[in-house]
């Protein structure tokens, strides 16, 4: 299992309409000592394209944009998290279960370009 760390936040969010175009980020602010990781979106591709975790391991995700609006999005979790073109923000991100996830940009024809990034959760 995936989630973000703040459940009430996440379901907060959901209701406001993530994942339907709108602005709305299912995302909480990262808890002390969470694991910083550093995620740049530019020219239609994530840097790092491969981000490894330990299971349980709480992350500070930021993300930047070099260029247009993006975000990163994973369905299993409900974790959306949006930047303005030039813009950066964090939140945080738990991935519970080990195995392999695809995270990606949900702006339309991000994806459909490339746009993704490959989570292995390590037990």
């Amino acid at each position: 299992m995936i989630r973000p760390v703040g459940v009430v936040a996440l379901v907060i969010t959901l209701v406001a309409g993530c994942g339907d175009g709108s602005d709305a980020d299912a995302t909480s602010p990262p808890v002390n000592g969470a694991r910083p990781v550093d995620i740049r979106a530019e020219a239609l591709a994530f840097e790092p394209q491969v981000l490894t975790v330990a299971a349980g391991e709480d992350l500070a995700v930021t993300l930047v944009s070099g260029d247009i609006a993006h975000d990163l999005t994973l369905d299993e979790s409900g974790f959306r998290l949006r930047v303005d073109a030039g813009d950066t923000d964090t939140a945080a991100l738990r991935v519970d279960t080990p195995g392999t996830y695809t995270a990606y940009c949900s702006i339309p024809g991000h994806r459909e370009a490339g746009m993704e990034l490959t989570i292995e959760a390590a037990p």
